[in-house]
């Protein structure tokens, strides 16, 4: 059966049950799939004796794989695993459809934007990520498909449920897969079931997002008040940052990568004291590192005094001050005030939408 795969963003790089089915064998390169993952389209079943070989090939990358997540994979005295979801399969013409419990199958008439599907071996072709978002706009809604567009243009990947990092995170890093402007190019050039959305929410999309929270701290910051955010989205992600002299000598190093930065205008132009405005996400910044073997909080407080020293304000949001909304909304006024810029964040339809919108970044 000849089709297109429409692929979902956690089997693409990070969803290691595909990766687990079948012989493990080097990428080409990062912005292509495991080339051995659709290599049998039909595939229901495989033998449990490639497992070992799969986990050590996961394992030498940084990813995990627990007993837990391998006995759910079995499947009975046949020893034999399964997938664990259907594989969406994109078909131009309905007589393509045929049921067979491992394909859910999508029937897709119009022509497809040039250079949206990429080949990954003689019989089989996937979706670019920049048609992805589209598809998966028809199916998600604005805040699931902001996550997905921020992850395919960040530098992470989340893993599904029962691998870890190489950190004991439930996400590792790999190179951006697309930018949020290749993503608009092809959502400028179709008028496929999707578009409108994709675009809206591409508004909101910044690149470079190196983890899963600084993403959901964007989203809250970034995100337009009427959506529920704060409306504070001129901000780019681990943008480079020069420091002065000073901060130089505090890190050893001319140039820090800032998690979210707001460069203020008004600097340019001798209107304004500071730079503008640094969010450092701390997370675990109490933890010590034993793969990084350094202590992380020293780390953390070295950059934002060479952030300091060079004219920035910075601000740090921990894990927990960001499961509170209160301390979120305290944080938004703060950048708000620094940049000059008059808030209102009292307006008590936009505090309803804040809450839910915040209450779905927690869960995410």
């Amino acid at each position: 059966m000849k089709a297109y795969l429409a692929y979902g963003i956690a089997r693409w790089y990070a969803n290691f049950l595909e990766v687990l089915l079948l012989p493990p064998s080097e990428p080409d390169q990062t912005t292509r799939v495991h080339d051995e993952i659709w290599r049998a389209g039909d595939l229901a079943e495989v033998d449990m004796s490639w497992l070992g070989v799969a986990r050590d090939w996961a394992e030498e990358r940084g990813i995990y794989v627990s007993e837990q997540a391998l006995a759910q994979r079995h499947v009975g005295p046949s020893s034999k695993i399964k997938f664990a979801e259907k594989i969406d399969v994109l078909v131009s013409e309905g007589h393509h459809r045929h049921e067979n419990g491992l394909l859910r199958h999508h029937l897709c008439t119009r022509e497809l934007p040039a250079g949206t599907i990429l080949r990954i071996d003689e019989h089989t072709l996937v979706s670019s990520p920049e048609l992805l978002l589209i598809q998966l706009a028809t199916v998600l809604d604005d805040v699931d498909l902001l996550l997905c567009a921020y992850e395919l243009c960040g530098s992470y990947a989340k893993l599904p449920e029962g691998l870890v990092g190489r950190k004991g995170y439930g996400f590792v890093n790999r190179a951006p897969v697309t930018t949020v402007e290749r993503c608009l190019d092809v959502a400028n050039s179709t008028s496929l079931d999707g578009t409108k959305r994709t675009r809206r929410v591409l508004k909101s999309t910044r690149n470079d997002s190196a983890s899963l929270m600084e993403t959901s701290t964007a989203i809250l910051l970034g995100s337009d008040t009427k959506s529920g955010g704060f409306g504070l989205g001129e901000f780019a992600m681990n943008a480079p940052v020069r420091l002065s002299e000073e901060g130089a000598r505090i890190v050893g190093c001319d140039e820090l990568r800032g998690d979210i930065v707001y460069a203020d205008p008004r600097w340019a132009m001798g209107l304004a004291s500071k730079k503008g405005v640094i969010i450092e996400y701390l997370g675990k910044g109490d933890h010590f590192d034993p793969v990084l073997g350094k202590d992380q909080a020293a780390c953390d407080n070295r950059r934002r005094r060479a952030f300091e020293a060079s004219g920035w304000v910075v601000i740090c949001i921990t894990a927990k001050e960001f499961e509170s909304l209160r301390d979120m909304t305290s944080i938004a006024t703060r950048i708000a005030t620094t940049l000059g810029l008059v808030v209102d964040y009292t307006d008590e339809a936009q505090m309803a939408k804040r809450r839910e919108l915040h209450r779905r970044l927690l869960e995410a």
